[in-house]
């Protein structure tokens, strides 16, 4: 019996070791701090009951038990912990939300490119030549790494090359650089930084692959990584190392690793290290645990029965265009905005705005009850097109806040997705719609609309007598220029 159990966690310890090569291979999360070691030890499990009891038919009874309630605990065990049932309370309070006042609030850099405007804007200038090698033969944007960033206080897209294929890694030492491409203007050209030749990259591979670099430094955890360039063009490639806070959820960023794509130099930081030597870097949170955070913070607050029975007060965030969070500046904060709309709404309308900092991962939340949502805000705006909703259609809705009132604004494309104006819809009042060819010139239109609408043509206007006296006198010298000119 005891020579069995040897060879049973011989056979186990060997089947675990096997499978874990096989994931860290693929740069999958090996550690007792996710769910992906307990499945390889279920697998492990099961594989013995198949071979020595099916194949070799050794397998005791009491063996058989014994494997078969280790393989359910360990499969088990991080679907319960992690369970909503369980971890609902903390979940509720893993976003710490301030409630602030809408009209207290200046948004700024609002997008009107979108990522396919900006691909097919930077497409336009790979037909150069660097050191005599034209760049589309061997080189392609890399749209997984495109990132939007405040670099010198403008919002560009910032866009990497990489090698078009594994046969171009082996031909080329180096990539040419990355394509900008402002986020603002869709009119302005993209540019073209070949002043910095990167030599590591997502698609390279051995160990100028960025990802094997970030995962392998990371102590195969879980990284998510994004491309950044610092204020002098430097371009670096962020890696957020996420641990799960508590049972297998809540995923903070405990470390970060910043790669010179230029050098190869990797700096290992903690979070607040990042945040003080390298205050360029717009973004220490994970997208996705923001994302989690906020359907937590909407579905939660009154308990997890609430979800299942009653549901009041359950909010969720807009999913226009796949829950995407906009990357919008409010009061001095890189944050990361949506709107709510409660669970059961069937009317395009929210509930609050939620925006999360891109760096500390604090939230503010302000009340947009009433508010049309993303979808409310395009169809709107597609309806003020008129006929040109035909060939024209309204995409990328940013918050904006004007005269205390919450606006959406859209970039208006045609079906190619070239760029043809802004338009700008109150989000109270669809029938308030301006259309420009920017957001500050549509914008503009909203003040002189109020102050056309303020006139109150029955004032009456109190002056000075002297002042009056001589208002009458040049009123009456042009009269007397007038008559001359007509005579």
């Amino acid at each position: 019996m005891e020579n069995n159990i040897k060879n049973i966690i011989i056979r186990v310890a060997t089947i675990v070791a096997v499978l874990t090569l096989f994931l860290m291979f693929f740069n999958k999360s090996i550690s007792f701090e996710y769910k992906t070691i307990f499945y390889v030890m279920t697998i492990a499990l099961v594989a013995t009951f198949i071979e020595k009891g099916t194949i070799k038919e050794e397998l005791e009874k009491k063996e058989a038990i014994v494997i078969v309630g280790l393989s359910l605990l360990l499969f088990l065990t991080p679907i319960i912990l992690s369970s909503t049932f369980i971890n609902a309370d903390y979940m509720s309070k893993a976003l710490k939300v301030e409630n602030k006042v809408a009209s207290d609030l200046i948004i700024k850099n609002q997008r009107t490119v979108t990522k396919n405007m900006a691909i097919k804007i930077a497409n336009k200038i790979l037909g150069k030549k660097v050191d005599g090698v034209q760049i589309s033969s061997q080189y392609q944007l890399n749209p997984n790494m495109a990132s939007v960033q405040v670099v010198n206080g403008e919002l560009k897209w910032i866009i990497p090359l990489d090698y078009s294929s594994f046969i171009k890694y082996f031909k080329q030492n180096s990539i040419p650089g990355y394509v900008e491409v402002s986020a603002t203007n869709p009119l302005e050209n993209a540019i073209l930084n070949i002043q910095h030749k990167m030599i590591v990259s997502e698609n390279s591979l051995f160990m100028d692959s960025v990802k094997r670099i970030m995962y392998i430094n990371s102590g195969f955890k879980k990284v998510e990584t994004h491309f950044e360039v610092d204020e002098k063009g430097n371009p670096y490639f962020v890696g957020l190392v996420q641990i799960p806070e508590r049972n297998f959820i809540n995923y903070k960023t405990t470390k970060v690793l910043l790669l010179n794509a230029v050098t190869g130099e990797l700096k290992k930081l903690s979070k607040e290290q990042a945040k003080k030597e390298f205050s360029w870097i717009d973004r220490l949170e994970s997208i996705h645990a923001v994302e989690d955070r906020i359907e937590w913070y909407g579905a939660l607050q009154q308990g997890w029965l609430n979800t299942i029975i009653g549901g009041e007060n359950i909010n969720k965030p807009t999913t226009y265009n796949n829950r995407e969070l906009w990357f919008v500046n409010i009061n001095g904060r890189n944050m990361l905005f949506t709107g709510m709309t409660s669970e059961n709404s069937k009317d395009s309308s929210l509930v609050q705005g939620i925006a999360v900092d891109t760096i500390t991962g604090e939230g503010i939340s302000f009340d947009l009850s009433g508010a049309m949502d993303e979808k409310g805000a395009v169809t709107a705006l597609d309806s003020g097109l008129g006929a040109d909703s035909q060939k024209w259609e309204p995409v990328l809705p940013q918050p904006f806040i004007k005269n205390g009132k919450f606006y959406w604004g859209c970039s208006i494309v045609s079906n190619s997705g070239i760029f043809q104006k802004t338009g700008i819809v109150n989000a109270y009042q669809q029938g308030e719609i301006y259309y420009a060819k920017t957001f500050e010139k549509a914008l503009n239109k909203i003040g002189e609309s109020l102050s056309d609408n303020n006139v109150d043509n029955t004032e009456t206007i109190t002056v000075n007598k002297a002042v009056y006296l001589k208002l009458l006198k040049k009123i009456e010298e042009i009269n007397q220029l007038k008559n001359q000119l007509t005579e």
